[in-house]
């Protein structure tokens, strides 16, 4: 018997909650980017510094992909001279492409701060498996620096960079000291 949430519970069954709709506050805005927006220009500069090479990457990424297709185009226009070996190579270039493209997706997820440099080492190591795969404990062992390790949080308010409490005095412990003893 299907739950109507307007009809009171009969007699030995549980009262079931109704499922609550989220609803946003009022003011909130429909997307990201109007809310990004919104923000303090220090907060969209720190957004804007931990994306950039992800944007630089996908920008360039669009645009080859939008020369390689406009070269498929021309060479489609002149099929009657096209040899295997143009077909080939265009074929090789759209299979680096998308490698580069899913080596920058799995990069991210990776933790890696410059994916550009990365796919360099990747692509100098040959970090990658029959099937186009980055290796990444490869990439680790070849090029540490590449996956900067994260610092822990801080266990409590005030602690300072390394993580330690910073040292207490009290005021009696500063009483004796002035007084020299």
């Amino acid at each position: 018997m299907p739950e109507d949430p307007e009809t009171p519970p009969q007699d030995g069954e549980d009262a079931a909650p109704a499922e609550a709709v989220y609803t946003p506050p009022p003011g909130t805005p429909e997307e990201f980017a109007a809310w990004l927006q919104a923000q303090p220009a220090e907060a969209r500069d720190v957004y804007d510094a931990h994306t950039r090479s992800l944007q630089s990457g996908l920008e360039r990424e669009r645009t080859q992909n939008k020369s390689l297709r406009q070269e498929l185009k021309g060479i489609a226009a002149a099929a009657d001279g096209v040899t295997k070996q143009d077909l080939d190579a265009l074929s090789e270039k759209l299979t680096v492409a998308d490698k580069r493209i899913d080596f920058y997706r799995l990069a991210q997820r990776e933790g890696v701060p410059n994916v550009d440099l990365a796919w360099l080492a990747a692509v100098e190591v040959g970090a990658f498996d029959k099937h186009g795969v980055p290796d990444f404990s490869l990439l680790k062992a070849q090029y540490p620096e590449l996956f900067p390790k994260r610092r822990p949080a801080a266990a409590q308010a005030g602690a300072g960079a390394n993580g330690e409490a910073p040292a207490t005095t009290d005021f009696n412990a500063f009483i004796r000291r002035s007084a020299g003893r």
